[in-house]
C-alpha cells in the first residue's frame, strides 16, 4: 500500500483526481477538470473527504491512499509542558535548554494526526507531498517522528498544480529519495528549536526583567534584527538636521518659442552670496547651446518574478502588503493558475520553452491579453530566461497554461496579481526598448547650465503592461543656437532619509548581509554561503506582520515606522548581539548550510545553546537601574513615593536610588506604547495621577486608546495603573 501525505485537504483532493479520480461512494468518479469546475461535485468531494479523511485511488497500478494535514499537525512542546511549574515564567530555569526537544500533536488537529499515524504505520511506501521547503519538510518530519514510523518514504516536487503537472511530478523517476531531503528537514528542525529557545529564554528573561504591567516583550531571531533596521533608520531621521542650500536655474527659450530648464554646473551652493555672484553675471544675458549629446541605450526585458520582486511591484502599484501578495499568489497556485510562489529564482529551467509557449497560447485566447501576445514575433528562448544553473528549489513565478477562462475564476485582487505574472512572460517575446537620452549644455557668459532628459525611441517590451516612464521632454535643438534666458535662485533644504516601505524593507532584509554588515570578512563569508540577509523569501512578509501585530511597528499608507514601544525595546535590550543583523545573518547562513549538508546540525545546536546561555545570563546580570547603554545617569528633583529617596533618570525611565537597600520602585518612560513627557512624569509623582492622555496602543485590539495614569499602592508597593474614569 502506498500513502501520499499532502499538506492540506484541497491539495489531497487535487492529487487524487490528477493521478486517478476521486471515487465517490455512490459510484461516481470525479476527474481533475470536474473537481476544478463542477461546484456540485466539489461539494460532494469535500463532504466525503471530511468524513473519510482519505481518498482511495490506484497509483502506478497499486492501492494508494491520499491523506493530508492542515499545515502543522505537530509542534514543539511549550516550556510548561516539560514542567507545570513553568506556567509561572519566573520558575523557568535560567537558561532553559531541554535535554531533548520534545514534540506533541496539536490538539486542534489530533484527529488528522492519528489518521496519519495509522496510515503511515500500515504503508509500504509513503510519498511526502507537502511544500518542499524547510517548513514543508518539518511538517512531514514531525508527524513521521512522533508516530515512530519506520516505513520508507520519498519526496515529490510540485511546481504546478495542473493535471499534467501533478502527473509528471509523481512519475517514479521524478520522486526524490528520503536521504536527499533529510538535511532540509534538519534545517527546519534547527530553525524551530532556535525560535523556541528564543521564546523560552530571551523573551521570558527580557520580559520579566524589563516589562512592567504584565506586558510581554517578544524577542525573535529575525524579528528583533528587522525591528533594529527600522529603529536605526528612524534615529537617522530624528537626528537629521535640514540645511539650506541654493540652486541657480535658468529657463531657456528657443526661436521657435519652445523652452527648457537648465541647472548651473555647480548644482548647489552652500551660501546665497555664492549663487548671487553668478546670478548677477548671467542675469539679462542670452545663452548659446554649447553642446547637444544624444545617446540611444537599450533597456532589456526584465527578468521574471520571484516572490520578492512580485511583492515589491504589487506594493508599488496597488499598495498590497507583502503578506497579502504572498497570500494571493498562493491562492493562484492553489487554483492551478501560477507556478510555485515561494521562490527566490527569476529564471526557468532549460527545456521549459514549450511550457511557456503553451501559457502564451492560452493568454492569446484571453481578450485582455490577445493583442499583446499577437503583437510580437520573436520566439521563446534564450539564456536570459532559461538557465537551470540559476534555478534554486523552484523556478520563477509564471502562468501554468491552465485556461483561466474555464477555471474557478479569480477575485479582483487575484486578477491584479495574475496580470503582473502574465505580463512578465508576454514581455519575453518582445524586443528590448530603445531609450534616447539627451544632455544639453547651455553657455551664458562662460557659465554652463546642464539639462538632461529622455524619450522612448522604440517601446519594445514597454508596450506591455503597467510601465510608467518618467519622461522629461526636451525640444529639438542644435549646437550653436542662440536662446533667451531668465534666471532665478531657488532655496532648498536637504531632506532626511526616507522611511522604509514594505517593498524597500523586504529588499533591505534580503540585502542585509551586504548592506548592514560592516566586517569585510563576514561579508565575504555571507557571499560565499549564498545567504541573502535575514529571513527567507517565504518568511519575511510574516516577520513584518509580526512586529506590526505586537505593536513594535505601525504601517501607515504603506510606510513602516517603529512605534515608541518599538524604539523603547531596542533602546533597553541590553545585549547588542540579539538585535544584530550580523548575528542573525550568520545564523541564517548556518541554517542554509545544514539544508545543503555543509554544516552539522549537532554542532549548530551546541553553538546556539551556548550563545543563548550567555545572552540569558547577560540579561539577568543587568541591574534594572543600570543603563543598558553608555548613557549618563541624571539626578532628578523627584523623590520615591515608596521610600523617600531620590529618583534618578536613566535612558529607559526613572528608578529609586535606594535599590541597593531593596527598594524596587521605578517608572518606565514608555507605558502602553506611549513615551511619557517630563511634565507627565512630574504630574504622576507629585499629584499621583496625570490628566487623560491620548496615544496608548493595545497590542490585543490593535487600536489606540486614552487613559489616565494613576500611582497606586498595593500590597505595600507603588505601581502605575491605568484609569479610564
Amino acid at each position: 500500500m502506498i500513502v501520499i501525505f499532502a499538506e492540506k485537504p484541497d491539495m489531497g483532493s487535487k492529487i487524487a483526481a490528477a493521478l486517478d479520480a476521486i471515487h465517490l461512494n455512490q459510484g461516481v468518479d470525479i476527474t481533475f477538470s470536474q473537481l476544478e469546475t463542477n461546484n456540485t461535485l466539489q461539494r460532494k468531494a469535500v463532504a466525503q473527504r471530511s468524513r473519510d479523511l482519505y481518498h482511495k485511488i490506484t497509483y502506478q497500478n497499486e492501492e494508494c491512499y491520499v491523506i493530508w494535514g492542515v499545515g502543522h499537525l505537530c509542534s514543539l512542546k511549550q516550556a510548561a509542558e516539560y514542567d507545570p511549574a513553568y506556567k509561572n515564567w519566573s520558575k523557568i530555569p535560567v537558561p532553559f535548554i531541554p535535554k531533548g526537544y520534545e514534540i506533541k500533536a496539536e490538539k486542534s488537529s489530533l484527529k488528522l494526526y492519528l489518521n496519519a499515524k495509522d496510515f503511515f504505520q500500515r504503508a509500504d511506501l509513503i510519498i511526502n507531498a507537502t511544500d518542499d521547503d524547510r517548513e514543508g519538510e518539518l511538517i512531514f518530519h514531525y508527524v513521521y517522528q512522533l508516530s515512530e514510523t519506520k516505513t520508507p518514504f520519498k519526496r515529490v516536487i510540485l511546481d504546478e498544480q495542473t493535471e499534467k503537472g501533478f502527473q509528471k511530478a509523481f512519475l517514479p523517476q521524478n520522486l526524490i529519495d528520503a536521504k536527499d531531503v533529510r538535511n532540509i528537514a534538519m534545517a527546519g528542525c534547527a530553525r524551530a528549536n532556535v525560535d523556541a529557545l528564543y521564546g523560552w529564554n530571551l523573551t521570558k528573561d527580557f520580559t520579566l526583567k524589563f516589562a512592567p504591567y504584565k506586558t510581554v516583550y517578544p524577542v525573535g531571531r529575525v524579528q528583533t534584527a528587522a525591528l533594529n533596521i527600522l529603529v536605526e533608520k528612524e534615529r537617522e531621521i530624528l537626528n537629521f538636521k535640514p540645511q539650506d542650500y541654493f540652486v541657480l536655474n535658468g529657463c531657456f527659450t528657443t526661436k521657435q518659442g519652445e523652452s527648457y530648464d537648465g541647472t548651473h554646473e555647480s548644482k548647489k551652493f552652500d551660501t546665497k552670496s555664492e549663487a548671487w555672484l553668478i546670478f548677477q553675471k548671467v542675469n539679462g544675458n542670452k545663452g548659446s547651446v554649447a553642446s547637444v549629446v544624444t545617446k540611444d541605450s537599450y533597456k532589456d526585458v526584465p527578468l521574471l518574478y520571484d516572490l520578492l520582486t512580485l511583492q515589491g511591484d504589487a506594493n508599488s502599484l496597488y499598495g498590497f502588503s507583502a503578506s497579502k501578495t504572498q497570500q494571493i499568489v498562493q491562492s493562484l497556485y492553489d487554483k492551478g493558475y501560477s507556478s510555485y510562489p515561494r521562490t527566490d529564482s527569476r529564471y526557468l529551467n532549460n527545456g521549459m520553452e514549450k511550457s511557456i509557449e503553451a501559457a502564451l497560447e492560452m493568454l492569446g485566447r484571453v481578450p485582455k491579453y490577445a493583442g499583446l501576445v499577437s503583437g510580437a514575433t520573436r520566439k521563446v528562448g534564450g539564456s536570459r530566461f532559461f538557465d537551470s544553473g540559476k534555478v534554486t528549489s523552484h523556478y520563477a513565478i509564471v502562468p501554468t497554461g491552465a485556461d483561466i477562462l474555464k477555471g474557478k475564476g479569480m477575485s479582483a485582487d487575484e486578477e491584479k496579481i495574475f496580470e503582473l505574472i502574465a505580463y512578465s512572460i508576454i514581455r519575453m517575446v518582445y524586443d528590448p526598448a530603445v531609450i534616447s537620452k539627451t544632455e544639453i549644455c547651455t553657455s551664458v557668459c562662460g557659465e554652463n547650465f546642464y539639462t538632461k532628459g529622455q524619450s522612448v525611441k522604440s517601446k519594445g517590451w514597454l508596450a506591455v503592461g503597467k510601465v510608467v516612464m518618467k519622461e522629461k521632454l526636451i525640444p529639438y535643438i542644435t549646437k550653436g543656437e542662440a536662446v533667451d534666458g531668465t534666471y532665478r535662485i531657488d532655496v532648498k533644504q536637504t531632506k532626511p532619509p526616507k522611511r522604509y516601505t514594505e517593498k524597500t524593507m523586504l529588499v533591505a532584509m534580503q540585502n542585509a548581509g551586504s548592506r548592514f554588515i560592516k566586517d569585510i570578512q563576514l561579508k565575504k563569508v555571507m557571499k560565499d554561503l549564498e545567504v541573502q540577509g535575514i529571513g527567507r523569501s517565504s518568511s519575511r512578509a510574516s516577520v513584518i506582520e509580526r512586529i506590526i501585530q505586537v505593536g513594535y511597528v505601525e504601517r501607515t499608507k504603506g510606510i513602516l515606522k517603529p512605534t515608541a514601544l518599538g524604539m523603547h525595546i531596542i533602546d533597553i535590550l541590553p545585549v547588542d548581539d540579539i538585535k544584530s543583523v550580523d548575528m542573525t545573518a550568520k545564523m541564517e547562513a548556518k541554517l542554509n548550510g545544514i539544508a545543503k549538508g555543509t554544516y552539522n546540525f549537532d554542532q549548530f545546536m551546541k553553538e546556539v545553546e551556548e550563545q543563548i546561555t550567555i545572552w540569558s545570563k547577560q540579561i539577568q546580570a543587568i541591574n534594572f537601574l543600570k543603563p543598558s547603554t553608555n548613557t549618563s545617569v541624571k539626578t532628578t528633583k523627584f523623590t520615591c513615593p515608596s521610600c523617600g529617596k531620590s529618583l534618578k533618570e536613566f535612558k529607559w525611565g526613572y528608578g529609586c536610588d535606594g535599590y541597593k537597600d531593596g527598594c524596587r520602585f521605578s517608572i518606565s518612560k514608555n507605558i502602553g506604547g506611549r513615551v511619557l513627557r517630563p511634565s507627565e512624569i512630574e504630574d504622576l509623582l507629585k499629584r499621583g495621577e496625570t490628566k487623560k492622555l491620548n496615544g496608548f496602543y493595545s497590542t490585543k485590539t490593535k487600536k489606540n486608546y486614552s487613559a489616565k495614569l494613576v500611582l497606586k499602592q498595593e500590597n505595600g508597593r507603588y505601581e502605575v495603573k491605568f484609569s479610564f474614569h
